[in-house]
């Protein structure tokens, strides 16, 4: 757990939890690009902090799925301001 022990809070386990429980679980690439962004996705995925797998074809247009744990755990904050 990426968390200091003695330091837990209650919704950083739930997080924590969720986290596990779609560690199994693939997004499209296009899901993950609503979710953090084209750049960022592509950017992490080079780094190797989103663990992908792409379809058998070599081809530019092989689908990808990406691994939902690894997507969520680089969300940032964003402000959303006041427009809703």
């Amino acid at each position: 757990m990426p968390f200091k022990e003695g330091v837990i809070s209650k919704e950083a386990l739930k997080l924590e939890s969720i986290y596990d429980a779609v560690d199994k679980v693939s997004i499209s690439k296009n899901d993950a690009i609503k979710i953090i962004g084209r750049t960022k996705l592509e950017r992490l995925v080079d780094r190797g902090l989103i663990r992908v797998e792409k379809s058998s074809s070599n081809n530019q247009h092989a689908k990808w799925k990406c691994n939902a744990s690894d997507v969520l755990r680089n969300i940032e904050n964003y402000d959303y301001g006041t427009d809703f």
